[in-house]
């Protein structure tokens, strides 16, 4: 009879090898581009709407009475 240390230390190998094939059998996706181009973000304008939505929210709480 086998013995189950040895039974098991043999299925490490092929459990690897298989997790190694499942994921090798799909090519890999193509990265996500944008089609906005790097100069369109402005970084003054993105600062005032922040500043903006600091002045018009001034006490921001996370949750509010229902979450209690």
């Amino acid at each position: 009879m086998l013995d189950p240390r040895l039974y098991r230390a043999a299925f490490v190998p092929v459990l690897l090898a298989v997790m190694v094939v499942a994921f090798s059998l799909q090519a890999r996706p193509r990265p996500i581009g944008t089609t906005l181009a790097p100069d369109a973000f402005d970084g003054t304008k993105a600062g005032q709407t922040l500043d903006e939505l600091a002045a018009a929210f001034p006490r921001r709480v996370p949750g509010d009475a229902a979450d209690e």
